[in-house]
């Protein structure tokens, strides 16, 4: 196992992956949704911190996030495709979603 990973990552089998020109190790498995949380540094998001003037808080990103049209999209997607057709991609230190944040909020609302 790679040291970069946090040991809750032991049994899950690795995998190299591509992302955005860089490939790194990468861990592939199943995680509950309410242990991942949103990567508020992204620009979709860090926009609207900056809005409100401080970092949003989980809860506050996915309020911002369910508004997105595409969010609505996705949803509608994932009950006829059945799942997801790209991982969620998760940081291993933090379970901050790396890539996904759209993701990560159409399933959350498929859950509510």
């Amino acid at each position: 196992m790679s040291e970069d990973f946090d040991p809750f990552f032991d049994n899950y089998p690795s995998t190299m992956m591509n992302f955005r020109g860089d490939t790194f190790e990468a861990k592939v498995g199943d995680m509950r949704l309410q242990d991942l949380d949103y990567y508020t540094d992204h620009p979709r998001l860090y926009s609207e911190g900056r809005a409100v003037g401080h970092e949003l808080t989980s809860k506050q990103a996915f309020e911002a996030m369910r508004e997105d049209d595409q969010v609505r999209e996705l949803v509608d997607s994932i009950r006829r495709q059945g799942g997801l057709l790209e991982p969620i991609l998760v940081h291993s230190k933090d379970f901050k979603v790396i890539d996904g944040n759209r993701r990560l909020t159409a399933y959350m609302l498929l859950q509510v």
